[in-house]
């Protein structure tokens, strides 16, 4: 299953994007990568693998390299303005992929992976591949700490190649009603067919179950009508409500399993706005994932303390002033790629600085407040998926380094506002930099 698998999925993917990269919806954000962008994502993968090969495990290196190229090539890939569908595919393929590395280098390939196209998207716009590869990753990663079946391991790979046939379905018939049929009925049968081969019951009602909130929320936020914020509100009750439902049912495993029939539904259909809402589930899994790698942190979370707080405000934040970035890069052409791969940067330095700062009350916070920045996205009337797959990658980085930084987290206080200190002013100085990048051409324009 291990070779075979992989290469079914990278076959069902290349199918998709061939019949579906022509298709272009009013509801997707897509944008063709340029060689500059590329060069910008090569750059920064660069200073990954530097920070990785400096303080990550020595037999972790190869595979955490492997998932971050892995990732960037998915969040940047195919060219042409593809369809929101297609950019789907390609990130549920390289999911799949990680699958090929040995088995003891799996889990490490798989969360580069998450953060590599988080923050690949930054710059490429390949915003669907990274939600999508981060569903499967999160489902896989479960079912390999469960306890239960070797195969749980593939469960949301198996999923993931029911999206992808679904998707070539679709394209192939080309008519509205019965490509909501088949999106909705393939995950489904996916889900259904894992609890009765894996004899787990909890799996196959809690994947149904995110299919069938994922529905919901699509006639709920449809594009054809304006999004009210009462509208918003009941979706994210939504999103709390699967989380809530497959936890009781099957805990991390389960809302897992809810998130990716979710949202593998709704990128079947397009809808961005109704993704926007899995904002909360999406905090809610990469919290418990974050929970289960490290069991230490148990423990941590607590809203009263102020270094959560902090945490979640930044979280919930951050990620709203990359897309507001991102509307003036697109103007700014070479300056915004420039700005761009600056703020990505930004981003992916700030978690293992938070890590050290604010200790594991302040990650566990900033991981959650990441969720719900595309909820705020929802309310303001955006439908920019880059406030949910930023925040994936940088929870991903969480993921990755947090176990690095561990012995850090022992600073002393001066230690600890030393490094804050020139830390934080370097970032202030890029962030500058970026700001600068993104007006100057515009102001010229106007002249």
């Amino acid at each position: 299953m291990s070779i075979a698998l992989p290469l079914l999925g990278v076959f069902l993917a290349a199918l998709a994007v061939y019949f579906t990269s022509r298709e272009r919806s009013d509801q997707a954000e897509i944008r063709s990568p340029d060689w500059l962008s590329i060069a910008a994502v090569g750059i920064l993968l660069a200073v990954m693998l530097a920070f990785a090969s400096r303080y990550g495990p020595e037999l972790d290196r190869p595979w955490l390299a492997a998932g971050g190229l892995l990732g960037a090539i998915a969040a940047t890939i195919p060219f042409g303005a593809p369809s929101l569908r297609a950019s789907a595919c390609v990130g549920l393929a390289a999911a799949i992929l990680a699958h090929l590395v040995p088995a003891q280098g799996v889990p490490a390939c798989q969360l580069a992976l998450v953060a590599g196209a988080g923050l690949a998207a930054i710059l490429t716009g390949g915003y669907a591949a990274a939600l999508g590869a981060t569903a499967v990753v999160a489902l896989d990663r479960f079912g390999s700490m469960s306890g239960g079946s070797e195969h749980l391991s593939y469960a949301g790979s198996l999923v993931a190649i029911a999206l992808l046939l679904s998707s070539v379905m679709q394209a192939l018939l080309k008519k509205r009603q019965v490509e909501i049929v088949i999106a909705f009925v393939l995950p489904l049968l996916a889900f259904l067919f894992l609890g009765f081969w894996l004899k787990d019951q909890p799996l196959a009602a809690t994947g149904a179950l995110g299919v069938v909130g994922g529905a919901v929320l699509a006639a709920l936020l449809s594009a054809s009508v304006p999004v009210r914020p009462l509208d918003a509100g009941i979706g994210a009750l939504i999103s709390v409500g699967l989380a809530t439902a497959a936890f009781a049912l099957d805990r991390g495993t389960g809302m897992a399993a809810a998130l990716l029939g979710a949202l593998g539904f709704l990128l079947l259909r397009g809808n961005t706005r109704a993704i926007l809402a899995l904002g909360p589930l999406f905090a809610l899994v990469l919290f418990r994932l974050f929970q289960n790698i490290y069991p230490e942190t148990s423990r941590a979370f607590d809203i009263g303390q102020h270094y959560a707080l902090i945490g979640l405000i930044l979280g919930a934040i951050l990620p709203l002033i990359l897309v507001d970035s991102f509307a003036f890069a697109e103007q700014a052409k070479a300056k915004g790629v420039g700005a761009l791969g600056l703020l990505a940067l930004v981003a992916m330095g700030l978690s293992p600085i938070l890590t050290v700062f604010l200790g594991p009350t302040g990650a566990v916070g900033f991981i959650v407040g990441l969720g719900f920045a595309g909820m705020f996205e929802l309310v303001r009337q955006g439908t920019s998926l880059l406030a949910l797959s930023a925040g994936t990658g940088m929870a991903g980085v969480m993921l990755v380094t947090y176990g690095w930084l561990s012995k850090s987290l022992d600073l002393t206080r001066n230690e600890k506002i030393w490094i804050l200190g020139w830390s934080a002013g370097a970032m202030l100085l890029i962030a500058l930099l970026s700001a600068f990048l993104l007006r100057a051409e515009p102001l010229k324009e106007r002249k």
